[in-house]
Order: C-alpha cells, then structure tokens, then sequence
C-alpha cells in the first residue's frame, strides 16, 4: 500500500512539475466529504466523486465540470487572428486529447470584426461590458474520451462570468 501511495505522489508531482500555464485537476474521490475510506487492502466504498469548479479570475469566468473530468488539463494559450489582433484562450483536454473544447475571450471590437467576416466563427457563450466569451469544442476526440466529449454542451451551460 506504501509502494501504490508513493507512486501516486510521484505522478502528481511529475504532472505538476510541468511548464508553461497548465493547470491540472488534483480532485480526489470523497465519501461524505471525507476521504475516501479503505475497508480491505486493495478497496475502497462508499466513493462519491464531486464535481469540479474552475475559475479564472484573470478572463474573469467559471465553469462547473462533472466528476468524471477530475484528470482535466486546462491550458491558457494565446490565438492570433491575423488583423483581428490577439485573444486570450483556454483549452480543456484530458489525457492524449489536449483540446476537448476551449474558450476564447475576444474584445467586442474584435468580435464584431469576426463576426462580420462570416465563414466558421466560435459560438458565442456570454458577453460583459467589455469582452465576449466564445467557445469551440473539438472535431474529433480519441475514443476514451468519446464520453467526455459528450458532457461539453452541459458543462458550457455552466458558464458563469465571476467579475464584469
């Protein structure tokens, strides 16, 4: 049970250790709100997963993601869009699949520009005074993520903005 606890430590500091602005999960299992609680080597009962807010005070949005995204990997990540100028995104994968759906905070001056290009834009989430939210969600997703990819609708209907 030492040899699984210290592998699981070296996972996430091996996870954590990573460069750039990534963010990974470090949810774990609760019973009640407690810790899981072993009952027989080997096992565990009673596991209830929680579900998983993540708030960005910098773009100044949360969203609420289910339980079973608790390995989600949120990387920040700048998009140029040529005259339009820069954007400031997010991309939310899970394991082999870096982008199951990311969001994208445009100034209103730049949507409007994007907007009236036509062609494929991002679906509109939310605007404030100054910014509209926008998202995308992945083409294609490998299949052990086929689920996860269908949670996405329901984890953007979760949008809140936390400042304006």
């Amino acid at each position: 049970m030492k040899k699984l606890a210290i592998i699981a430590i070296a996972a996430i500091a091996l996870t954590l250790s990573g460069c750039g602005n990534t963010y990974t999960s470090t949810q774990m299992p609760t019973t009640d709100g407690k810790d899981a609680m072993q009952t027989a080597p080997g096992t565990l009962t009673d596991i209830t997963l929680q579900e998983i807010t993540y708030e960005d005070l910098t773009l100044g949005y949360s969203i609420t993601l289910p339980a079973t995204w608790t390995d989600y990997k949120a990387t920040d990540r700048e998009l140029d869009w040529g005259s339009y100028g820069k954007t400031s995104s997010t991309d939310f994968g899970i394991g082999d699949d870096a982008s199951i759906f990311n969001i994208t905070v445009f100034t209103k001056d730049q949507w409007a520009k994007v907007e009236a290009e036509g062609g494929p834009i991002p679906t509109k989430l939310r605007e404030n005074s100054t910014s509209v939210f926008t998202y995308n969600k992945a083409q294609d997703v490998s299949e052990a993520n086929l689920d996860r990819m269908e949670e996405v609708d329901g984890i953007l209907n979760t949008f809140e903005l936390v400042k304006e």
